[in-house]
């Protein structure tokens, strides 16, 4: 009986940390997690109990439930290890989902950006398997005294390569600027935060030609569009890279016109993304595991009736309170830490 115990929690452990140290990455642009109270710096008044979208706190308290429910069931339920997060609007909302509503217990990377509307992006990352080395805010300077959102850059070591704790994990998370406006208008603009990204990138293989990259996030374009493909350098394939170029492994999720993580008219698209470097795709050190890039997706995160069924199960749409879980599918991927 002792043995047979001692088994089963062998085996529990394997299946919760992997035989090979084994983590789960995961975005989601929750979809303007807001509080209720007017910041008078931002343009958030819709998001207030008098404002356009009679936020409330009976509606936020849902939104946390609903945001809780998803996070929760990632990873087969233990919730991921690293988490970004976009469309959230201070730290306080972040802190208070980790706080009441989460399984894990996470740390927050958090800090206000200059966004006009007041949302931000952030991670968290559960510090019993990850420690944080560095992080900061990469602040986007936009023609005209635009205003958007700050890419957020952690540092990472994983507290289970004690002998090899010089070897960093580096996640960006991002928020590109929208298309609101138009194409012809927006487009410079990711373009342009595509080269702020890809200059830091390029700072960091500098160092370490091998350094192990992940960049996450909502792009707000496609990943054969431009300022991804071209800019960023993202390429499709693992096969022929150049020396800095990096891995769009949601491209399979991309050509596949059933998956996808925003839907609009009625087609799947793909604007949220996980971009590996080729340090990732070493087998060295962090890699990430071959094939385990995709869209996390339970049936309730779908309308199931009506006009939109099929689409995304969103807390607003066509101006209406629909009291969903958010108009984006998060993405994930899994890698692992050889010693």
């Amino acid at each position: 009986m002792f043995r047979r115990a001692v088994t089963l929690c062998l085996l529990g452990a394997i299946s919760l940390w992997g035989a090979d140290d084994r983590y789960f990455t995961a975005f989601w642009n929750v979809e303007n997690l807001f509080d209720t109270v007017d910041d008078p710096r931002t343009n958030d008044e819709e998001f207030t109990p008098t404002g356009k979208s009679e936020w409330s706190i009976d509606r936020l308290n849902t939104k946390y439930q609903h945001l809780a429910q998803v996070i929760n069931a990632m990873n087969e339920g233990q919730g991921p290890d690293i988490l970004g997060l976009a469309e959230v609007e201070n730290r306080m909302v972040v802190e208070t989902l980790v706080r009441d509503h989460l399984k894990r217990k996470y740390t927050i990377i958090h800090q206000e950006s200059p966004d006009e509307r007041g949302i931000d992006c952030a991670i968290l990352f559960d510090a019993s398997r990850f420690t944080l080395i560095r992080s900061e805010m990469i602040p986007i300077a936009l023609p005209e005294n635009g205003k958007t959102r700050d890419i957020v850059h952690g540092e990472f070591v994983t507290n289970r390569a004690e002998k090899n704790a010089s070897q960093l994990l580096h996640v960006f998370v991002n928020h590109w600027p929208s298309r609101y406006g138009g194409m012809e208008k927006t487009d410079p603009l990711r373009k342009m935060t595509a080269l702020v990204l890809r200059e830091h990138v390029d700072l960091l293989l500098k160092i370490d030609a091998n350094a192990d990259i992940l960049i996450m996030g909502d792009l707000n374009d496609y990943p054969d569009n431009a300022s991804v493909l071209s800019v960023l350098a993202a390429k499709p394939t693992t096969d022929k890279l150049l020396p800095g170029e990096l891995y769009n492994s949601t491209w399979p999720m991309f050509k596949d016109p059933a998956q996808g993580t925003y839907m609009y008219r009625g087609e799947w698209n793909v604007l949220d993304q996980v971009i590996l470097s080729q340090g990732l795709l070493d087998n060295r050190n962090f890699s990430w595991v071959s094939e385990s890039t995709g869209r996390f997706l339970e049936p309730f995160q779908l309308q199931s009736e009506g006009k939109y069924s099929g689409y995304p199960n969103r807390t607003y749409g066509g101006g209406r309170y629909l009291g969903g879980y958010s108009d984006h599918l998060p993405v994930y991927c899994r890698i692992k830490f050889s010693q």
